[in-house]
């Protein structure tokens, strides 16, 4: 009988083969203080299964292999001791991870078939549903690559552990928009970048179930959609590459599955890409433990930058995440994130909204007034970037949106885009 361990950051899994050269695999939550807690726990759940206990489990064993990312996630994250580290003069990437190049991230790498998927996707988001995407389109499209760099054809050994999420929405994102400067009708606006903590790894143990260790991720749910030349974002765009396909988790499923408490899902008012056609606003989600601590770990782009808008379009309010504690003050959290809610405290997550297509001053006053009435926009952003002026029942003044919208159209610099 042989072992396999690998000890990640959120949970560890255990590979068992048997005699009979069978594999059975076993999952735990990872235990940060002590690692080796979490290896025994998996082995545990592995003898549970048998009906014996680890020790007798472990004593059949003839090969036990161990591996692990803590060091790795100690240095993304930040959480290593302070050292000092000597070396020759003209080598401070000595340390750098060889199979990420010099002074790269292991895992920001695309492999080539998601290099070529990814431009070809922005290339059909752009050219609108005229053009079937089937092999006789696939063959007209010819997609350069480089070798040995991040967008390209990887040297192998070289990590592409996010080949299918960050960096690959990137390139989508930015042939899309590209496309969009051919003219109007072409291209679509950015979608906004994965992920808020909605969509956060969740761990811990759950005190309704008698301690049973739980580890998932949760996907409470991200719009980011994009807008094109003839339709506002998706509210479900999710990632460039999903495309609207992957279903938000119901709430009260997750209540029952997991120990915690969803407090808010709702959309961000004044978050969308502002166009003739508009982004899909933010998503905000707020969840928290209920009685026992729940680890949280994800990681967030977008928060500098918003997607941005193409042919007149204005970029999506950028990513924001937050950690509620128990006084109710929130403390805003970086890219990486991997921390602990004690009972009391709540995480927020803010998703990005999406960029928006052609000027907003060109956008129909109806569908200005309709945002309005869902909530998506506020009537002061309505007249401010809309150049839309709505009377006390919501309706749209049409002389007085004629009026504001001229003069954006004589003094540009005073009036919405």
């Amino acid at each position: 009988m042989r072992f396999a361990v690998d000890t990640g950051g959120t949970f560890t899994d255990l590979l068992v083969e048997d005699d009979d050269g069978l594999l059975h695999m076993y999952k735990a939550p990872t235990t940060p203080a002590d690692p080796v807690a979490g290896v025994l726990a998996a082995f545990e759940l592995a003898a549970a299964d048998r009906g014996g206990d680890a020790r007798s489990l472990l004593a059949r064993g003839d090969l036990f292999i161990h591996g692990t990312t803590i060091a790795t996630n100690a240095i993304l994250t930040g959480r290593t001791a302070k050292t000092a580290f000597l070396t020759t003069a003209g080598h401070p990437d000595i340390l750098v991870f060889r199979e990420a190049g010099r002074m790269g991230l292991p895992m920001f790498n695309l492999s080539e078939s998601t290099a070529r998927t990814a431009a070809m996707i922005g290339v059909f988001n752009g050219i609108g549903a005229s053009v079937p995407p089937n092999a006789g389109s696939f063959r007209r499209i010819a997609v350069r690559l480089r070798e040995n760099c991040a967008v390209g054809v990887p040297r192998h050994p070289t990590s592409c552990s996010l080949a299918t999420t960050n960096l690959a929405d990137r390139v989508i994102n930015a042939v899309q928009a590209a496309l969009a400067e051919l003219g109007d009708g072409f291209g679509m606006a950015e979608h906004g970048a994965i992920m808020s903590a909605g969509d956060g790894v969740i761990s811990g143990r759950d005190a309704r179930r008698h301690g049973a260790p739980f580890v998932n991720q949760v996907i409470l749910g991200q719009t980011l959609g994009g807008a094109s030349p003839a339709a506002d974002g998706w509210l479900t765009i999710l990632t460039p590459g999903t495309a609207g396909m992957c279903l938000w988790d119901s709430v009260e499923i997750d209540e029952l599955q997991y120990p915690i408490r969803v407090h808010e899902r709702r959309l961000v008012p004044d978050s969308e890409g502002a166009g003739r056609w508009r982004g899909a606003p933010a998503l905000s989600v707020e969840f928290g433990p209920l009685d026992e601590p729940v680890d949280v770990i994800f990681a967030v782009d977008g928060r500098i930058n918003g997607p941005i808008g193409v042919q007149g379009g204005q970029a999506g309010a950028p990513a924001r995440n937050y950690r509620r504690v128990a006084t109710g003050e929130r403390i805003e959290l970086g890219a990486l994130v991997a921390i602990r809610l004690e009972r009391g405290e709540t995480i927020v997550g803010v998703c990005c909204g999406g960029g928006g297509y052609g000027r907003p001053i060109d956008r129909d006053p109806a569908r200005v007034a309709r945002d309005v009435a869902e909530g998506y926009v506020t009537r002061a952003r309505a007249e401010a970037v809309y150049g839309v002026v709505l009377d006390a029942a919501g309706a749209v003044d049409a002389a007085a949106t004629a009026r504001r919208r001229a003069v954006t159209l004589s003094f540009p610099g005073r009036g919405p885009g």
